[in-house]
C-alpha cells in the first residue's frame, strides 16, 4: 500500500472521529480531513435520548472533541459540510455547506462514516410537536418541548430509541404511551419472554406499553393532537415521537462507484468496490469473514472498533476485520445488554426470566454459545461476554453457568 498524503473522512461520529484519532495515534503525519453534515463539534449520540433529554448532561458532556482537540489531532474540521457527490476516478468528492457553498475536495483515501438518518415516513404529516431522535439539533428540539409541553407524550416504536425516549419522558413526570406494532418491545432484537420484565418495568413507572398496534396516522390541525391507531383508537397527544429506526446516509453516493445495498458494502477489510475508499460505522455493511455474509450493526461499540481498526489498515497494517456486536440499552435506571447473536437455534435464561425483575439468557447456534442478554445483571453478563469470542461449547457453557431452575428456555 503506497504512503497516503491526504485521509478525508466523511461524518463525525463515533466511527469517524475514532479514525482520525487512531491514524494520528499510530503516526500519520499528511493531511486529515473531516467532512460533517452537523453543524456542532463531533458529539456522542447514545446519550441523546438518555442523559441529555433528562438534564444530567449537557451539550459540553456529550462533545467527542473540544476545539482544543481538534487543534491537537490537526485535522481540518470542516462542519456544517455535506458530501453531495463522489467521484472515485478523480479521487475528489464535491461537498457544499451554508457558509461556503459548492467545492471539491481531493483525496488519497477517503472514509467513509456517514451513519445513519432517522426515518420519518411521508404517511406522517410534519405537524408541530412531532420529532424524531437522530442528531443533537433533534435531541435540542426534543427536550425543549418536553419541559414546555405538559400533555401526553406517544412514542411510535417500542425499539432501542423508543424505550429510552419513553423513560426519559417519564423521568421528567410526564404522561407516556408506547405504540408498537410487533407483540413485545425490541420486538425485531428479543423474543416475548426476553421482553417481559422490561415491558414490566416500563408500567412499573407509569408508561403504558400497547404492543401489536399499528399506527394509521396523526391527527392535529397544525399542531398535533392524537395519534390514530389502525383499530379506530384515537390517543391524545401533545408530544408524538417517532422511534422508527434508521435509515444508511448514501443516497448522495448512487451513480458512484460504490456499491449501495442496505448501507455501503465492503470486504472483510472495510474496502468498498471504489478504489481507495472505505466504510465504517453504521452505514457499512461489511463482509464477515467467517460466515460470508454482509452484515451491518448499528452498535456504537462496533463504529468505535471500525474505526480503530481502519486506521491500522490504512498505516499498512490490513487484516480482516471480525466483530461480536454489543449493544445496551439503559431504561428506568436498568440496563439491557446483548452481546452476539440475539437469537438462534436455541435461547434459554440461566438466572431469573421472563417473570422476574432481570435475567441472564444465552444463545446457542450449532454446538456453541452464540450470545448472551441480560437485563439489570451486569457482572454475570460480563463474565459471560468474555467468553464468546472463543465460541465455547454450549453445554460447558449451560452446565457453568447457574442454570435457571426450571431450566426454561425462551
Amino acid at each position: 500500500m503506497t504512503v497516503a498524503k491526504r485521509i478525508v473522512v466523511v461524518g463525525g461520529g463515533v466511527a469517524g472521529t475514532r479514525a482520525v484519532e487512531a491514524l494520528r495515534a499510530g503516526g500519520f503525519e499528511g493531511d486529515l480531513t473531516m467532512v460533517d453534515a452537523g453543524a456542532d463539534l463531533p458529539y456522542d449520540r447514545p446519550p441523546l435520548s438518555k442523559e441529555f433529554l433528562t438534564g444530567v448532561f449537557d451539550e459540553d458532556e456529550i462533545r467527542l472533541w473540544s476545539a482544543e482537540r481538534v487543534a491537537e489531532l490537526g485535522v481540518g474540521l470542516r462542519p456544517g459540510t455535506r458530501a453531495v457527490r463522489l467521484d472515485a476516478a478523480r479521487r475528489r468528492l464535491s461537498v457544499r455547506s451554508a457558509a461556503d457553498g459548492a467545492d471539491e475536495v481531493e483525496y488519497d483515501r477517503l472514509v467513509l462514516a456517514t451513519g445513519v438518518v432517522a426515518r420519518r415516513p411521508a404517511a406522517f404529516p410534519a405537524l408541530d410537536g412531532v420529532h424524531v431522535l437522530g442528531s443533537l439539533p433533534d435531541a435540542r428540539a426534543l427536550r425543549s418541548r418536553l419541559r414546555a409541553t405538559p400533555g401526553p407524550v406517544v412514542v411510535v416504536g417500542g425499539g432501542f430509541i423508543g424505550g429510552e425516549v419513553a423513560a426519559a419522558a417519564a423521568t421528567l413526570g410526564l404522561d407516556v404511551t408506547i405504540v408498537e406494532a410487533g407483540g413485545n418491545l425490541l420486538s425485531t432484537v428479543l423474543t416475548a419472554d426476553l421482553a417481559a420484565p422490561l415491558e414490566h418495568l416500563h408500567a412499573s413507572t407509569g408508561v403504558r406499553v400497547l404492543r401489536g398496534r399499528a399506527v394509521a396516522g396523526l391527527h392535529g390541525a397544525g399542531r398535533v393532537e392524537g395519534v390514530d391507531l389502525a383499530d379506530g383508537t384515537r390517543l391524545p397527544a401533545a408530544v408524538v415521537v417517532l422511534g422508527l429506526g434508521g435509515a444508511p446516509d448514501t443516497g448522495w453516493l448512487h451513480g458512484s462507484a460504490v456499491t449501495l445495498g442496505d448501507g455501503i458494502e465492503t470486504d472483510d477489510c472495510l474496502r468498498t468496490t471504489a478504489d481507495e475508499v472505505y466504510a465504517i460505522g453504521d452505514a457499512a455493511r461489511w463482509r464477515d469473514s467467517a460466515t460470508g455474509r454482509h452484515v451491518r450493526h448499528q452498535h456504537w461499540t462496533s463504529a468505535g472498533r471500525q474505526g480503530g481498526h481502519l486506521a491500522r489498515t490504512l498505516l499498512g497494517t490490513a487484516a480482516p476485520y471480525r466483530d461480536v456486536p454489543y449493544v445496551w440499552s439503559d431504561q428506568h435506571g436498568v440496563q439491557l445488554q446483548i452481546a452476539g447473536a440475539a437469537d438462534g437455534d436455541e435461547v434459554r435464561f440461566v438466572d431469573g426470566g421472563p417473570g422476574a425483575d432481570g435475567y441472564v439468557a444465552v444463545v446457542r447456534r450449532g454446538a456453541h454459545l452464540a450470545g448472551v442478554i441480560a437485563l439489570d445483571r451486569r457482572r454475570a453478563f460480563l463474565k459471560l461476554r468474555r467468553t464468546l469470542a472463543g465460541s465455547p461449547l454450549w453445554d460447558s457453557v449451560v452446565a457453568t453457568a447457574n442454570p435457571h431452575p426450571q431450566g426454561a428456555t425462551v
